[in-house]
């Protein structure tokens, strides 16, 4: 039988700027990604970077359409594997 009893969980706003582990967006990423031929988006998520790939292109080392990384560097050290499909 199951309880009729309702659970009200408790809600926050998150705030990046309390998590050790958020990285601030990059406007060198965002830049590169708009000269790039390689790059179709680069997008933040709070503690990461994503650069999207076009088609035709992939990161050799992981065979991903994706670059996502921690930090900068990390993303432009990955961008040195990409190759054509």
């Amino acid at each position: 039988m199951q309880s009729s009893k309702k659970i009200r969980l408790k809600t926050w706003a998150y705030d990046p700027a309390a998590d050790p582990d958020s990285q601030e967006y990059s406007d060198k990423l965002a830049a590169l990604a708009e000269s790039d031929e390689r790059i179709a988006e680069y997008e933040h998520g709070g503690d990461s970077h994503w650069l999207h790939l076009k088609d035709g292109w992939i990161e050799e080392l992981m065979e991903t359409h994706t670059i996502h990384e921690t930090t900068v560097e990390e993303c432009l050290i990955a961008l040195k594997n990409i190759q054509k499909e």
